[in-house]
C-alpha cells in the first residue's frame, strides 16, 4: 500500500520535467538572464534630463556604443517622443524629444528581446510635479476680507480645478473659493473667498487632489497659512 504514492510522485516529477522541456522547445518564456541595477531618474524629475538604466552585465559590445537603439525596444506611458542610445556595453539612455508634461507619471518599460531578458522590466517617474508657491508676492499676515487672492503655481493650472480643489478653513467653517474666469489656465490663479473671512482671523488655505493642466498625478496635500487685517 505504501509503494503506490511513491511511483505516484515519481510519476509526476518526470511529467512536470517532460512539461518543462516541452515549453521550452515550443517557444515557452526563456529564462530571465538580465537584471537592471539602477535606473535614473528615481526621484522627482524637475528639469530635461536623460533617462538611464544599468544592466548588471554587456548587452552589447565596444563598437555599438553610441549607436542608436531600435525604439521598439523600449515603451513609454503616456507617449513622448524620444531617442535612445547605447551610452556604455551595458548602459542606455533616453533622451526625450518632445516637451514632458507637469504634474504627470510616465512609465518606461523595456519591450521586445530587453523585456523578454529582464523579465519585462519597467520604471515610473514623475515629472515636475505640481507646487504652490504662495500669493505672488502678498503679504500673507495681513489678506483682505474678501480680496483677490493670487494663487501662485509652479506650472499652469485650470482655474476651475483650484476652485474645486482648494478652499479656505477658519476656527468656525470652510468657506469655498470663486473664480472670476473658472476656465482660464495660468499659473497665477485669482480666487475670492465666496464669503468675507472674519477680521483678523488666522486662516489656511487647503488644496487637495489639485492636479496641473494636463497631468496626472495629484500634488500633494498643501496648506498655506494667512491672517486677515483686523478692522481699524
Amino acid at each position: 500500500m505504501s509503494r503506490a504514492p511513491a511511483r505516484w510522485q515519481r510519476f509526476a516529477a518526470i511529467s512536470l520535467h517532460l512539461f518543462a522541456a516541452v515549453q521550452l522547445s515550443c517557444g515557452g518564456a526563456p529564462p530571465h538572464d538580465l537584471a537592471v541595477t539602477s535606473y535614473s531618474p528615481n526621484a522627482p524629475l524637475l528639469a530635461a534630463e536623460d533617462l538611464e538604466i544599468n544592466f548588471d552585465q554587456d548587452v552589447v559590445d565596444g563598437k555599438r556604443i553610441g549607436e542608436p537603439i531600435d525604439p521598439d525596444l523600449i515603451r513609454v506611458e503616456p507617449e513622448f517622443e524620444f531617442s535612445a542610445r547605447w551610452t556604455g556595453t551595458s548602459r542606455l539612455a533616453i533622451t526625450p524629444k518632445s516637451p514632458l508634461r507637469g504634474s504627470t507619471r510616465y512609465k518606461i518599460s523595456l519591450a521586445g528581446k530587453l523585456a523578454e531578458r529582464t523579465g519585462g522590466f519597467s520604471f515610473e517617474m514623475t515629472h515636475k510635479p505640481l507646487r504652490l508657491e504662495g500669493l505672488g508676492g502678498r503679504d500673507l499676515s495681513a489678506i483682505g476680507r474678501d480680496e483677490p487672492l493670487p494663487l501662485t503655481f509652479n506650472q499652469p493650472v485650470r482655474s476651475q480645478a483650484v476652485i474645486d480643489a482648494c478652499s479656505l478653513h477658519t476656527d468656525t467653517s470652510p468657506v469655498a473659493l470663486t473664480a472670476s474666469h473658472p476656465d482660464a489656465v495660468a499659473t497665477v490663479v485669482p480666487v475670492k473667498p465666496a464669503t468675507p473671512l472674519p477680521a483678523g482671523a488666522s486662516v489656511k488655505l487647503v488644496c487637495k487632489g489639485l492636479i496641473g493642466d494636463g497631468g496626472n498625478v495629484a500634488m500633494d496635500d498643501n496648506t498655506l497659512a494667512m491672517t486677515v487685517r483686523p478692522l481699524l
